[in-house]
């Protein structure tokens, strides 16, 4: 069995496998293998496609998919984010060749739902500079260096070019690429990351494919690291969705400037892709790379309870909370005479 993409917009080989069973006869797809384990506590799922019948059936290069729930993490268990690094870390450290490593940070920084990747490198400590000056006390490091390529239509360059530019530079064993990832269920929005050993193709989870980061584009292996921040918003996501042919409904306080036409009372036609405000806190793209009939992706728009709870709190390795700070309760006087 084939999936159609038109229909499952998702950059998670989890729930492309999911779907794909559903709807299999004997509930296993050729070419592929499936192991769902345990690590540190956290849930994580290896899925392997292992030949063309099964990249054909996923609609994913042949390669291996690690998929972590970070359900723990949200239900704040006993030490949930140490043991949470540790299990990120195991399974990326089993992934990567030795030798030095360049992380590219995919994405748009002014984008809420787009800039995993830049504020992964922003918080990455770089040590390629710090080993050549000095070699004998960071003897023990792996040399790291990074790059935010940015989106093209900031730069004027596909991040292609500047990460290849890069590698040819650096000349790195591996590249670590880190960028947002589109779902098909809202539950997984910010709850799970997946990592790959088969590149990425950036933008291809919204309709919007850039050129592919990959072995074959940059000449060493490439691992994917994503996180899913963007979810379908077809009426199967949960969303509510929209009505057929790309009428949604407008937001509170519109008044149509002739309330007999249009496709629907109460309707508003976006005949292109548009972001409109969602009820729910969220953004609907209508169509995004597509025609205003086909499916919708929805975006964060504000945080959510559960993204609020992590973005709220500074979590170190044995850090504090900060106190929070008394209010200033004497009125602002005037310092200065007319």
């Amino acid at each position: 069995m084939t999936i159609d993409m038109s229909t499952t917009r998702t950059d998670l080989a989890l729930e492309s496998v999911q779907a794909a069973c559903s709807g299999a006869e004997t509930g296993t797809i050729s070419g592929v293998r499936s192991r769902e384990r345990t690590r540190e506590g956290y849930a994580v799922t290896d899925i392997r496609v292992e030949d063309e019948d099964g990249a054909q059936a996923l609609g994913k290069p042949v390669g291996r998919y690690v998929t972590v729930d970070l359900g723990p993490y949200f239900r704040r268990e006993a030490d949930y984010f140490d043991r949470g690094v540790r299990c990120l870390a195991g399974e990326l450290a089993a992934l990567l060749p030795e030798g030095p490593v360049l992380a590219a940070g995919l994405g748009n920084r002014a984008m809420t739902c787009d800039a995993v990747g830049p504020a992964s490198i922003d918080n990455l400590l770089v040590t390629r500079h710090m080993i050549r000056a000095m070699p004998r006390q960071f003897a023990d490091f792996r040399p790291v260096a990074a790059v935010c390529p940015g989106v093209l239509a900031r730069t004027g360059l596909e991040a292609l070019e500047l990460v290849r530019g890069a590698v040819e530079r650096v000349r790195p064993a591996a590249v670590i690429a880190v960028d947002a990832l589109a779902a098909r269920d809202s539950a997984r929005l910010c709850a799970t990351v997946q990592l790959s050993d088969t590149g990425l193709v950036p933008g291809s989870g919204v309709g919007n494919r850039r050129s592919a980061l990959d072995r074959g584009t940059l000449g060493v292996p490439v691992i994917a690291v994503g996180i899913p921040t963007v979810v379908d918003a077809e009426p199967r996501a949960g969303l509510g969705g929209t009505p057929p042919g790309g009428a949604v409904p407008d937001p509170p306080g519109h008044r149509p400037a002739d309330p007999g036409a249009g496709p629907a009372a109460g309707l508003r036609h976006h005949p292109g892709p548009a972001a409109v405000p969602d009820g729910g806190g969220c953004h609907r793209s209508a169509g995004v790379g597509e025609g205003s009939s086909g499916p919708r992706s929805v975006m964060l728009f504000r945080l959510m309870p559960r993204v609020d709870m992590l973005c709220s709190r500074a979590e170190v390795v044995g850090g504090r909370r900060p106190a929070t700070p008394s209010r200033i309760s004497d009125r602002l006087k005037p310092t200065m005479n007319r």
